[in-house]
């Protein structure tokens, strides 16, 4: 028989890093130039849409839905930690697809943690 083990991460730990990761790719300043801006919301989705004069002037497309889960608060990240607000319940920030994949995937594993450990 074959025992596999996995490691998982603590809450907190996980949501110190989303929260350096989130601090260290935001960059508001893709916003202002023309073309595309991608967004990674707090509860995980990743969203694109038209940037500079254009912003929140055109519809937003979704890439990945966001992670819910019922009994998780704010859906993955609290949304205050978020660099910008778009209402009490919901942040985001201006990343690159790269880094908006690199959020996710510790949000993912954020989930994933909470189901385990809560």
């Amino acid at each position: 028989m074959v025992t596999t083990t996995i490691k998982v991460r603590s809450i907190s730990e996980l949501k110190e890093e989303i929260g350096k990761k989130i601090k260290e790719h935001s960059n508001p300043e893709l916003a202002k130039e023309h073309g595309m801006v991608h967004m990674i919301w707090n509860d995980g989705e990743i969203s694109c849409q038209k940037s500079g004069e254009l912003l929140w002037q055109r519809n937003m497309h979704c890439f990945n839905n966001g992670y819910t889960l019922k009994d998780m608060p704010y859906n993955c990240y609290p949304p205050e930690k978020m660099p910008h607000k778009y209402n009490e319940k919901t942040g985001y920030a201006f990343v690159t697809n790269e880094h908006a994949d690199e959020i996710r995937l510790l949000m993912k594993e954020l989930v994933m943690a909470y189901l385990i450990l809560e």
